[in-house]
């Protein structure tokens, strides 16, 4: 069975549909829980609903509706070609709307790693391992845990020689918590799934989001280890005046960013609420969304009968006359009680895209008896020159 544009489409539109609400509802949720003043490390497990949400989306999914199948139906070429000159096929919409989509997604995609190579490039040039997943460079980026699978520590040589041991062991402390919850590898999914949904609004801002919750909950973490606020608040005061601006991707932490939230942050760590339940009520509405976004169609009516009473062949595009091609293609469609077609979808077509318009121009035009009530139907058509 192959794979049809209108099928594609529909694919996109209905994943980025999915996606793009579970992003508001993290969006929204997550706002509520700052301004009640929660915990950022609660604030953090809320972008678990996206993963949570997209994995019970496709657990749930099944597209295998119950559906009452018709008789194939044979179309031979009766017609002179001058009467099937009007068949002549348009402009393909929905192909120039799916390859434009997925030539800017591959293109995104190939940034992202071109970048992400270049990030590790610069790693292997110039980084030498200083101490067990410790690395170090005379002069390098900000500090940062960086990797896909097992995220190391990188530090810049100006650490050592402007900082005090209590402040290194502070910032490797803020860093090895990076690495122990692989906040690397989900700054990278997420700018994954920004690059496939490109089209999306605001889609570059929930890396920012995504990175200020993860830098403010090892602030929380290293706070709550060590109870010393003020030498944490001054490192972080140090490193946002000797870091460069992180003019990079989120791939990569700055401690420039939101330097003056995050240490009024550090100062309300105490009359904080962590209260993981909210996180986890949430996780478990992103279930459900996905749920029933990915549940099939129920049946409308178990064991109905299809009766036709007028049929309508379709009439042969010129294209493949020309080309004396033959084809099938089966069709998906749905009569109301009154015994009209509606929704009709190519579910399958061979070659692709050639007799798909022929077909569903025709059955368009079936009419069937009355039902009790709405029901699907399968009709395959085949073409063959006669």
């Amino acid at each position: 069975m192959s794979v049809t544009w209108d099928g594609m489409l529909g694919f996109v539109i209905y994943s980025s549909m999915v996606v793009l609400t579970l992003l508001m509802m993290v969006f929204v949720f997550r706002q509520y829980l700052i301004k009640k003043n929660t915990s950022r490390s609660t604030v953090l497990k809320v972008w678990l609903a996206l993963p949570v949400g997209l994995a019970s989306c496709f657990v749930f999914s099944n597209n295998g509706v119950p559906v009452v199948d018709l008789a194939p139906m044979v179309i031979a070429v009766k017609a002179p070609v001058e009467q099937l000159g009007d068949l002549t096929p348009g402009f393909d919409w929905k192909k120039l709307l799916v390859l434009t989509w997925g030539a800017v997604a591959l293109w995104k995609m190939w940034r992202l790693r071109k970048q992400y190579n270049k990030i590790k490039q610069r790693i292997a040039d110039e980084y030498k391992l200083f101490s067990d997943g410790v690395f170090v460079s005379p002069s390098g980026w900000p500090p940062m845990a960086f990797g896909f699978i097992k995220p190391k520590i990188f530090l810049p040589g100006f650490v050592f020689k402007e900082l005090s041991g209590n402040d290194i062991k502070l910032l490797v402390m803020h860093e090895k918590i990076h690495c122990q919850r692989a906040d690397p590898f989900w700054r990278l999914c997420l700018e994954g799934v920004c690059c496939v949904f490109w089209f999306l609004p605001l889609h570059r801002i929930w890396g920012q989001l995504l990175v200020e919750d993860q830098e403010m909950s090892c602030d929380e973490k290293v706070i709550n280890n060590t109870q010393d606020a003020p030498a944490y608040a001054h490192l972080l005061l140090n490193l946002g005046v000797r870091s460069p601006q992180n003019r990079g991707s989120s791939m990569m932490c700055s401690y420039t960013l939101k330097l003056k939230e995050r240490i009024m942050n550090i100062n309300q760590i105490k009359q904080q609420r962590h209260k993981s339940i909210f996180a986890g009520i949430f996780c478990l509405t992103a279930v459900a969304l996905g749920a029933v976004a990915g549940m099939p169609e129920p049946s409308r009516e178990s064991g109905a009968q299809l009766e036709v009473l007028e049929r309508v062949a379709p009439r042969y595009p010129l294209s493949a006359y020309q080309k004396k091609l033959n084809g099938v293609v089966e069709l998906n469609f749905l009569v109301t009680q009154s015994g009209q077609v509606k929704e009709v979808k190519v579910t399958a077509s061979e070659p692709a895209g050639v007799f798909d318009k022929a077909a569903i121009a025709a059955i368009k035009q079936w009419t069937f008896e009355p039902l009790a009530q709405d029901t699907h139907g399968t009709q395959v058509m085949e073409f063959k020159m006669d």
